[in-house]
């Protein structure tokens, strides 16, 4: 039992990223790494779907990067939040050509955010995450 004072240790997004693989999808929310459901296969369709379509345009007019999977966003530092994007859009202005370190998270924002949606997700967790990714620069959501 903690004692009265004793403040919780949070985590980093550097912490975070060398834990093992989990079975459970989580993200890290204000340093607190929390379980979220393991998206059905609609949801799967529509991401595949807007992915596609973006992807095509983007590469089309050699813009940037398409990412998708819940490909992870920082939205916040101090406390630490990195959010799953369903697809997200990055310039190459914000992530120049070449090839990403796979081992880290980057520190730039996309210009745009897609999230998909599902059936078991509440009004306010959604608001509070297209909340997160307008404070931290995401042009749209």
């Amino acid at each position: 039992m903690a004692s009265v004072g004793q403040t919780e240790k949070l985590m980093t997004i550097e912490a975070y990223a060398a834990l093992p693989p989990s079975d459970t999808p989580t993200e890290l929310v204000k340093g607190r790494v929390v379980e979220v459901n393991v998206p059905r296969q609609r949801h799967g369709e529509v991401c595949a779907a807007i992915t596609a379509i973006v992807r095509g345009y983007v590469r089309q007019h050699g813009l940037g990067r398409v990412m998708s999977n819940d490909a992870g966003v920082i939205t916040r530092r101090n406390p630490d939040t990195l959010r799953g994007a369903d697809v997200a859009y990055y310039s190459y202005h914000r992530v120049p050509q070449g090839e990403i370190d796979a081992r880290i998270y980057l520190e730039a924002k996309p210009e745009v955010v897609f999230e998909v949606r599902s059936p078991d997700d509440r009004n306010a967790q959604i608001l509070e995450k297209v909340a997160e990714y307008l404070q931290a620069v995401v042009l749209c959501v």
